[in-house]
């Protein structure tokens, strides 16, 4: 079934011209125009204007917009080159329709030829244009404004970044070698099936015939392995590598909310062991230091005991500050102390201080 290009031009929305063929018959051709290409660079340049106007006018702008445009850029491009792969699938298959017409098997040629383009730009895009937005956009803007701070938006995890990269750099090139052996073999392939059902089994039992059934069949069995061997990896590294990191970025919500309880444990010596090892020292510093200002808090106000573990030090000479002083007395205090225990003489003005002294 070959389906005219017009309708598929029309479902898919892409500009068509007409044309007069050599025998002088009208035909339907696709609109050749480089506005579409030049759409996405465009659309790059749109998305980052801010910075560039930040950049060249010295404008400060929304910084916070400007940030958010960067961190997402990754995810963008990322998506821009799955774009054009399906308008790369799109326009292929109407110009083999123009001139072969489209049956079901070009469809899946073009759809999986695009799948494969798709993943592996998308990886390149993630990992070298990632590289580059890094160092020469991300890099120049943050180093200026809030270099420390956490960085909200869209991102690819570790596992999707490794997924990627092993059916880009392993599964393609594998399934690219058995559509080029299938390919090569077409013609044997047809003329094989048409000895099958006319049963001619003398013609097609012959030992070039078997010998390449049996070559496909071992071709795909490896690539079944391979993509089976490879689906495992992604799983084993999500298990041991992005769960264990995703854990320790939820204890370290937790220690940013206040909560200095939550070491993790320490399994292995390799870079995960020894980043959750300084997780669990940074974490005893932390109680330490607490303890520290709690302690002064038992003798000085807890604004005194901030100040001297922020600045280490204190003038015992003392400052020169505006303030205002309240200068109050207890009625009867000389009998009361008298008469009180040392320890209720503090627990009483503890309490009475506490209410003084409340804003």
């Amino acid at each position: 079934y070959a389906m005219p290009v017009d309708v598929i031009a029309r479902v898919l929305r892409l500009p068509l011209k007409k044309a007069v063929g050599a025998d002088g018959s009208a035909r339907t051709e696709i609109r050749k125009t480089s506005v579409v290409g030049n759409f996405y660079f465009l659309f790059i340049a749109l998305w980052l204007l801010p910075l560039y106007r930040y950049r060249f006018t010295g404008k400060a702008g929304d910084l916070r917009r400007i940030g958010s445009r960067i961190v997402n850029l990754p995810m963008l491009v990322f998506a821009l080159g799955w774009v054009i792969a399906l308008q790369h699938c799109a326009e292929s298959m109407l110009l083999y329709a123009r001139d072969y017409g489209l049956n079901s098997r070009a469809v899946l040629v073009f759809v999986v030829s695009s799948l494969l383009l798709g993943t592996f730009a998308g990886y390149l895009n993630l990992e070298v244009t990632g590289l580059y937005i890094r160092r020469f956009i991300a890099g120049p803007f943050f180093k200026e404004n809030d270099p420390h701070g956490l960085k909200r938006g869209l991102a690819a995890s570790l596992t999707t970044r490794y997924a990627l990269m092993m059916f880009s750099l392993g599964v393609v090139p594998v399934l690219f070698f058995i559509y080029a052996l299938v390919s090569s073999n077409a013609a044997a392939l047809t003329r094989m099936a048409a000895l099958r059902r006319l049963g001619d089994d003398a013609r097609l039992m012959t030992y070039d015939n078997i010998s390449l059934v049996l070559m496909l069949v071992l071709m795909s069995a490896v690539a079944l392995a391979f993509l089976l061997f490879q689906l495992l990896s992604v799983l084993l590294y999500r298990q041991n590598v992005q769960k264990p990191v995703s854990a320790l970025v939820r204890r370290m919500r937790a220690v940013a909310a206040g909560d200095f309880g939550c070491k993790t444990s320490v399994l292995y010596a390799d870079e995960l062991g020894q980043l959750k090892g300084h997780f669990n020292l940074m974490l005893d510093g932390l109680q330490e230091r607490e303890k520290i200002k709690d302690t002064f808090g038992r003798y000085v106000s807890m604004e005194i005991a901030e100040k001297i573990m922020k600045s280490g030090k204190v003038n015992l000479a003392g400052e020169e500050i505006q303030a205002t002083v309240l200068f109050s007395d207890i009625r009867g205090f000389t009998p009361l102390s008298e008469k009180l225990p040392p320890a209720e003489l503090i627990r009483f003005l503890n309490d009475y201080f506490s209410h003084v002294t409340r804003p």
